[in-house]
């Protein structure tokens, strides 16, 4: 007698109240998030423990708006990949320059983490190595 086939459970995010306002924080990427950030009042938050404590605030002027939304999903590569967090990272070169590109970390839960980046409008996918 063979069994029939089960889904996999539908996972969601978990959802919790910010220490410092009191708004919805949602913890994306199944357990794997260190920190998040409140979009209320910017408080960077311990998210590695059941409980969320401060770490830090970011001021309201270096608030952004990233191009693709957290928890957005889309398809690369056939595989349906979450945006899980936004990031804008920059390198100083030994003549001073600077170069700076967004970085939003991509999760799915049975192929890991991917890394899409945006450069002056170029985008690129990325695997870790």
């Amino acid at each position: 007698m063979s069994s029939p086939l089960v889904a996999p459970p539908v996972v969601r995010t978990q959802s919790l109240s910010c220490p410092n306002c009191g708004g919805p924080v949602e913890i994306r990427g199944f357990g794997h998030a260190l920190t998040v950030v409140c979009p209320q009042c910017l408080t960077v938050l311990d998210a590695s423990t059941g409980i969320l404590q401060m770490v830090a605030h970011i001021q309201e002027n270096q608030r952004c708006n990233p191009k693709i939304p957290l928890g957005t999903r889309g398809k690369m590569g056939g595989v349906t990949w979450e945006t899980i967090g936004f990031q804008t990272r920059t390198v100083r070169d030994d003549d001073g320059s600077s170069y700076s590109w967004d970085e939003y970390p991509l999760f799915n839960p049975y192929h890991g983490f991917r890394y899409l980046t945006e450069y002056e409008g170029h985008w690129n996918f990325v695997t870790p190595l």
